[in-house]
Order: structure tokens, then C-alpha cells, then sequence
């Protein structure tokens, strides 16, 4: 699971890209997300190919609330983002 992986992410502002950096120990997370021009520390949890994370961050004048649920099998992660926008469905490959 640790690695960084070259997200695809679907929004309502058409398909973004996106960078995630996970470092895990044990049964969490450590790492950054990066998208739609921001990045984020994160940290989260794991249970089994499967992890979570929430954040909050700003950009400009907007407060976006995000809670991501993800897997990821071998160098391919599949997820969802819930945003206070909506849903984003997120899909990526491990670069690193």
C-alpha cells in the first residue's frame, strides 16, 4: 500500500488529476494528497486494501469537507471522495 499513485478523479468540474502519498504503520496512514491546486496532509486508517481518510481544506473562499474510502489491489487503487460538493469517483496507479 505505501507508495504514491497518479489519481484520476471524475468532479463536477470535469476530470481532475491528483497525487497521493501513503506511508502506513500497522493499521494507519500517514501521507499528502494533492488536487485541484492544493495539498493536504493526511492520515487515516487501514483494514486490510482498504483505507479512509477525512479532511478539511479551503481554497479560495469554499471550505470543501472530504471524507475518502479507497482500495487499493496491487498498483491500482479504486475510491470515492464525499465532499460537501457531491460524490467524486477517484482512480489511480502507483507511480513510486
Amino acid at each position: 500500500m505505501d507508495g504514491t499513485y497518479k489519481l484520476k478523479l471524475s468532479t463536477q468540474m470535469g476530470e481532475q488529476n491528483g497525487i497521493l502519498s501513503l506511508v502506513t504503520s500497522k493499521d494507519s496512514f500517514t501521507g499528502s494528497l494533492e488536487m485541484m491546486g492544493m495539498k493536504q496532509d493526511i492520515s487515516g486508517i487501514i483494514n486490510g486494501n482498504n483505507f479512509e481518510f477525512k479532511l478539511e481544506a479551503r481554497k479560495m473562499l469554499m471550505k470543501v469537507k472530504v471524507v475518502f474510502h479507497g482500495t487499493i489491489t496491487g498498483d491500482q487503487l479504486i475510491g470515492e471522495a464525499d465532499t460537501n460538493f457531491g460524490k467524486i469517483s477517484v482512480s489511480g496507479d502507483r507511480i513510486n
